[in-house]
């Protein structure tokens, strides 16, 4: 006959602990989850934007100043630097023009490229302007 006597004090506490440290487990399983889907959507926004400004260059030859220029309404979950000058800015400064608002890039794999081929075209502006051959890299 099995035995039905409570569990003795080594054995509760040994259940507490184990539920404790699955619930701990499970709420940081939960959170991180949540915070990647709850990127997803800022990140997409950001590809859209560094789209939207990469034509706007190729099309100006010029930096937006307003998402009015991108004929858009504005988008909380973007940070774009407006004051960019096309004139004196470098790499560094165009790939950190365009971010989301989660402050980085986790679920969009091509922003990096995205940003890179934004580079490309200003830098080619850039030595088009100032009348040099070839490709300046800082």
């Amino acid at each position: 006959m099995p035995d039905l006597q409570p569990p003795t004090g080594k054995k509760r506490n040994l259940a507490i602990f184990l539920a404790l440290l699955a619930g701990c487990i499970l709420g940081y399983t939960s959170s991180e989850i949540i915070g990647f889907l709850s990127g997803i959507g800022p990140e997409y926004e950001t590809a859209d934007a560094i789209r939207e400004i990469t034509e706007f260059v190729r099309q100006n030859e010029s930096w937006p100043t307003g998402w009015s220029d991108l004929g858009q309404h504005p988008r909380k979950s973007v940070r774009i630097d407006w004051q960019l000058n096309l004139g004196t800015c470098d790499r560094h400064d165009v790939m950190t023009s365009v971010s989301p608002s989660t402050d980085g890039f986790y679920t969009y794999p091509h922003a990096e490229r995205q940003l890179g081929e934004l580079w490309q075209l200003v830098s080619k502006i850039q030595n088009e302007q100032s009348g040099r051959p070839g490709n300046r890299t800082r």
